[in-house]
């Protein structure tokens, strides 16, 4: 069977297009490296999970645990609903906003919602306010006077706006703050019907693994390290809010720790029991910190629970989850370096929400496949829901979209701001015709709609189904890898020839030494063990093969020959290769591996 990866985008609820395009690859490709963010984390679990079970049976033709993804695409459809459930506080206004987000048609029974979810999350203010007016009513009809009913109503509305804005004020002020800035922790809540959206996807990923005791039931939860001896990949993005950075999970350093009260209110207890294992809680307090610190399972022994539910944390509706580090530029009240503090880390679609970057390689090995999310026009689609590219396109033939009014432009900011390198990136050569586009009727389809109908949710499976059936028919991977080595090789020539020259001349009107000299000659003190017998029998050499390819460009560009690749016919493309930050924080020991090529 031929390996593929898979990146699968975030989007809440439109993850129900996930479990038959997850399926209908897998009947084809075995996956290797699976990703995602935010709900496509959730997807990228669960294939993990399937995966690890195939490679674990005898048969390798396995299929029990895609056929359970399976069985989760008619779960959804019929329980999405009772998955998200509210925190106690927020009860009332979470349903205020389904009423809101539900029969996007409008019309009489939305409005029915509204009043009623508005009655039962308002209603000592409004009776307060409804009883303010009748007593003005009571007063105009004894005194005989209109103005007692004006009076009566007037202070009446007051009373009722005013009590229910200072309502909000502690719900936004006190409440969501305490809570983590989300409605919904995950967990199972009082009055819950059958588990909330963790509880119920911890025991789904262990059920789709058979990762299951004698008793049927799971235990400890799935590890990335299972899935490592299966030769199996998952990676997922997160954003810590606090730190202002994102990172790749499952987390690989030992900084960061949680507090058993906190994560007690957002994992089920076989997790926790998991995560603390035999450690001993430390007192942190004097250093800022909680009382009930445990440190962070990282690597091989990072659950796949938490990789999904970590990239899950949608702003304003799913809690964050909270981690804790020191900050050694802060003092404590000791005056010691090295403060405790409170990372919240949220959705991981705020940093990437299709990391397409994930499994990247110069040179594919294997497809990458991904699974993109888009809004549904018409006008410029027709009745064409699902779309993979035949070629790349340009960053200037991206479709507009109208900005008519005030929330348009707000959104698109924000849109704009967390999503333009994912939608850059999604359009170049070697990257465009490994994109599958599930387009969306965002007024009643995925997103914040979260009470949308078995049938919606059902025509959402179907289009996922379409996608990875028209992933494993239409696309050519040839054609992919020679699309990518072509868009490739121009820009390694033009980034070797400017290496030449810089690193054979010195710098303009200064004294400082060349690249070549440096390399060998400068006195360094800020990297260890880089010793000049080193830098001249090792890196020197190095760096003198890659100028020498330089100055054979140059030299041929120079005389008019047109014998350089960037001359030569290549795709066209908005891109360059630069050094860039890399969200996958790795401890030292392995910061020097080199990644397999894959993408």
């Amino acid at each position: 069977m031929k390996d593929c990866d898979l990146i699968m985008k975030g989007g809440i609820t439109s993850g129900v297009v996930y479990p038959y395009a997850i399926t209908a690859l897998a009947r084809s490709y075995r996956l290797r490296s699976i990703g995602g963010s935010s709900a496509g984390a959730i997807a990228a679990a669960l294939a993990a999970a399937a995966e690890y079970r195939r490679q674990s049976s005898p048969q390798k033709d396995d299929m029990g645990g895609f056929d359970e993804i399976e069985k989760i695409a008619g779960e959804l459809a019929e329980d999405l609903g009772k998955l998200l459930q509210p925190a106690p506080p927020f009860a009332g206004l979470f349903k205020l906003l389904l009423a809101a987000v539900s029969d996007p048609a409008g019309g009489r029974s939305k409005i029915r919602g509204l009043l009623s979810a508005a009655t039962g999350l308002w209603k000592r203010p409004i009776l307060l306010g409804a009883g303010t007016a009748l007593a003005g009513l009571i007063a105009a009809a004894v005194l005989c006077d209109l103005g007692w009913l004006f009076f009566g109503a007037l202070f009446g509305l007051v009373l009722t706006v005013g009590l229910i804005a200072l309502d909000l004020r502690r719900l936004v002020v006190r409440d969501l703050p305490a809570n983590r800035f989300g409605l919904l922790p995950g967990t199972t809540q009082p009055g819950g019907e059958g588990p909330g959206l963790t509880d119920w996807l911890a025991d789904k990923i262990d059920i789709v693994a058979g990762n299951l005791g004698a008793d049927g039931k799971p235990g400890p939860p799935l590890t990335v390290g299972a899935l490592d001896e299966r030769n199996i990949e998952l990676a997922a993005m997160t954003t810590d809010l606090t730190s202002k950075r994102p990172f790749q999970l499952p987390l690989r350093s030992g900084h960061h720790f949680f507090s058993a009260q906190e994560f007690e209110a957002l994992f089920p207890p076989r997790i926790m029991a998991y995560l603390i294992g035999e450690a001993t809680p430390f007192d942190a307090s004097a250093a800022g910190g909680p009382t009930d610190l445990y440190p962070m399972r990282i690597e091989e022994d990072f659950p796949l629970l938490l990789v999904a539910r970590l990239s899950l944390s949608f702003p304003g509706l799913i809690q964050a989850v909270p981690l804790w580090r020191k900050d050694y530029e802060l003092k404590t009240p000791a005056g010691e370096n090295g403060l405790w503090c409170r990372c919240l880390f949220s959705d991981g679609g705020i940093s990437s929400n299709l990391p397409i970057h994930l499994f990247d390689a110069w040179l594919p090995r294997r497809p990458t496949f991904a699974i993109s999310l888009a809004s549904w026009d018409p006008k410029r689609h027709g009745r064409e829901r699902v779309h993979l590219p035949r070629q790349s396109g340009q960053s200037t033939d991206l479709p507009t979209q109208e900005l008519g009014g005030l929330g348009a432009f707000l959104s698109s900011v924000l849109n704009t701001a967390k999503d333009w390198q994912d939608t850059l990136q999604t359009a170049l050569p070697g990257f465009a015709e490994r994109t599958v586009e599930i387009r969306l009727d965002e007024a009643k389809e995925g997103g914040l709609n979260l009470s949308m109908s078995k049938d919606t949710i059902e025509s959402l499976i179907g289009l996922g189904r379409q996608a990875g059936r028209m992933l494993v028919d239409e696309f050519d991977f040839e054609e992919n890898r020679w699309r990518r080595a072509m868009s490739l090789m121009g820009e390694i020539e033009s980034n070797l020839e400017g290496f030449a020259r810089a690193y054979r001349e010195a710098p303009v009107g200064t004294d400082a030494m060349p690249y070549e000299t440096l390399l060998t000659e400068y006195d360094q003190a800020t990297i260890k063990n880089a010793s000049k017998r080193w830098r001249r029998e090792v890196l020197a050499p190095f760096a003198d093969r890659l100028a020498e390819i330089g100055e054979e460009v140059a030299t041929a560009r120079a005389a008019g020959e047109k014998k350089t690749v960037q001359e030569g016919p290549r795709p066209g493309q908005d891109a360059s290769l630069r050094l860039l930050a890399d969200a996958d924080r790795r401890p030292k020991s392995r910061s020097g591996a080199a990644k397999e090529g894959s993408a």
